[in-house]
């Protein structure tokens, strides 16, 4: 059974991109487990490798959808170059 996997900024509902097929990242993707994106090395797991684009520090809504169900979740995410470093390491936003 297919899901469709669509993730958002909560900050203002911008859509999370995420590359899948392709070169262009889309804000929805579907996958279906008949048709993995390669061949599972854990076990009997389907996988697609995939990529997900956060634009900036901020918390972001994630939606899975399948027939008869799915789940929610939000999750934060902190841009490499909001961490700071340790005493007199420059960081790359300075």
């Amino acid at each position: 059974m297919p899901v469709t996997v669509h993730g958002e900024r909560r900050d203002g509902g911008e859509p999370l991109l995420i590359r899948r097929d392709g070169p262009d990242p889309v804000a929805e993707v579907t996958l279906d487990p008949a048709n993995p994106g390669v061949p599972s090395v854990a076990g009997p797991f389907p996988e697609w490798p995939s990529l997900i684009y956060f634009p900036a520090t901020g918390c972001d809504d994630f939606t899975v959808k399948w027939e008869g169900g799915g789940w929610e979740a939000t999750i934060p995410f902190v841009a490499p170059s909001d961490i700071p470093g340790p005493p007199g390491v420059s960081t790359p936003a300075g």
